[in-house]
């Protein structure tokens, strides 16, 4: 209950409505309505006490309000539940927001808009005829500034800045040189005349001067320098320091390294092939090679002092330390250190081996010598090897090819020295031909043994060199004084006039007894 007074002071009670809204009527008397519904809004009704009504679903917009400070004002045009506002305001410019509202500024003809302090627009106004827009960084406003550019460019020029936004420009000159003065101005030097170089003047400008005879200072090299105005670079001098064929072939302003001369001839090393040669396709390699040579033709050396004296000689190989150093032959083949170091004279000469023909000091000439000393004075000689078991030495003999080969000819025997021959049976080889009239042959003792050195456990046959020596030594083989082997080729003609007296027995015994 609610108690209220009327228009005479009197008091009077108003029961409430559950939920329900007080209002005055018109006549000033409070009363009561029931709550209405959900969703409905309270509604004034002209001439009538307000009530709860059911809100509007659409409706007409007929006005706006628009606060601002900057000159706004709103407008609906088209009254409607959607209709068209328009903004409008006296500045004009440029409206910008900050977030919270919106400002406008103001701005002449031919402003730049630029963004200011917390990012606001502003406009900077226009500048005079031919500036330029300069920035601020980032703690201004861009402005504009005075640059000076010409009207024009020509074809060729080159514009550069001769001051702080001023650019010129300057004609290139044909052939010309860019330098700069004290100030930095650039400018174009003329060429010079041909030969002349372009040199430096303390505080001052380049020029063209023509430069110092010969114009070379210093040179430096993997050892050493060469310093002057004209220098000679040798690749050999008075010594034949690389070689005869070696040398630096200078034309114009170039100069090629030769290493192989006019007449084919490849000479490289300290003093090689040093006497002047005139023969054709040598090749020397080495200190001293070719030292001697001339006319010869198709040598090769390869080595320390190799073919150091042939002159006029040809067709020599020699390969290895002083190999052939002394030989003044020709067609001589040489192969390893020191080989053939004492031979002169000879020629057609093969000999291999360290200090192979070391023994050959003459004119010793169509021999083949392998890893051996060779004997003074022969020719015509084979040797293969030196007998024994020392260093460098051999003292067994695999050939292959031979085994299970049948020929037809002389046996082939070694005497005690290592030679090889056949036995000579012709009348034009013999002198002193005797009867053999030996009574001793048939005393020697035939013997069954077995070598103290063999690879099997075979038995071999023959008679002991000593005791042969004793009954017949001109049947012993002897090696270093000593017997040695037997000649038991010689044996079957020793049997076989043995036979022949036993014929001449057994005949006289058949006549004696058919008598």
């Amino acid at each position: 209950m609610t108690i209220g007074s009327n228009s005479s002071g009197q008091f009077f009670d108003t029961s409430l409505n559950s939920n329900g809204t007080l209002y005055a009527t018109s006549a000033g008397v409070i009363a009561s309505t029931p709550n209405g519904t959900t969703g409905q809004v309270w509604t004034a009704n002209t001439g009538s006490p307000p009530g709860w009504a059911n809100s509007a679903t659409s409706g007409t917009v007929t006005t706006v309000s628009v606060v601002s400070a900057n000159g706004f004002a709103g407008t609906v045009a088209n009254a409607t539940t959607t209709p068209a506002i328009t903004i409008s305001t006296s500045i004009t410019g440029v409206l910008s927001g900050n977030g919270t509202a919106i400002s406008g500024s103001a701005v002449t003809q031919y402003d730049v808009l630029v963004g200011g302090a917390s990012n606001a627009i502003s406009s900077v106004g226009p500048g005079t005829s031919g500036q330029l827009l300069q920035s601020g960084g980032n703690a201004a406003n861009p402005a504009y500034t005075t640059a000076t550019y010409p009207s024009s460019t020509t074809l060729n020029n080159l514009l550069f800045s001769s001051s702080a936004n001023v650019v010129g420009q300057i004609s290139a000159g044909n052939y010309g040189v860019l330098i700069s003065g004290s100030t930095g101005i650039p400018s174009w030097l003329a060429n010079g005349t041909t030969g002349q170089i372009l040199t430096a003047t303390t505080s001052g400008t380049p020029s063209w001067s023509s430069p110092a005879a010969g114009g070379i200072t210093t040179i430096n090299g993997d050892s050493g320098s060469i310093t002057g105005s004209t220098v000679t670079i040798y690749a050999n001098n008075a010594g034949n320091i690389c070689g005869s064929s070696v040398l630096f072939s200078n034309s114009g302003t170039t100069s090629t390294l030769q290493v192989t001369d006019s007449n084919f001839n490849t000479i490289i090393g300290l003093s090689a092939g040093k006497a002047g040669i005139t023969g054709s396709d040598n090749v020397g390699l080495g200190r001293w090679a070719l030292l001697s040579l001339t006319s010869g033709t198709q040598n090769v050396a390869l080595g320390y002092s190799t073919l150091a004296n042939v002159t006029s000689h040809s067709a020599n190989v020699a390969v290895g330390y002083t190999c052939l150093s002394n030989a003044l032959g020709s067609n001589n083949t040489a192969i390893g250190n020191a080989a053939g170091v004492l031979l002169s004279g000879g020629s057609d000469n093969i000999l291999i081996g360290n200090n192979s023909a070391s023994n050959y000091s003459g004119n010793e000439g169509s021999n083949i010598i392998i890893g051996n000393a060779g004997t003074g004075a022969e020719s015509h000689v084979v040797r293969i090897g030196t007998q024994g078991s020392s260093t460098a030495q051999q003292n067994k003999c695999f050939i292959a090819g031979i085994t299970g080969v049948t020929v037809t000819g002389a046996a082939v025997l070694c005497d005690g020295t290592g030679l090889l021959g056949t036995v000579a049976s012709s009348q034009q080889y013999k002198t002193n031909i005797q009867d053999l009239k030996e009574d001793n042959f048939i005393k020697l003792r035939p013997v069954s043994f077995k070598y103290k050195k063999q690879d099997n456990d075979d038995i071999h046959y023959g008679m002991i060199a000593e005791e042969v020596e004793k009954i017949c030594p001109d049947l012993v083989l002897y090696k270093d004084g000593k017997p040695d082997s037997i000649k038991y080729h010689e044996m079957p003609a020793l049997l076989l006039a043995e036979i022949q007296k036993l014929k001449v027995e057994i005949n006289d015994l058949k006549a004696s007894l058919k008598k």
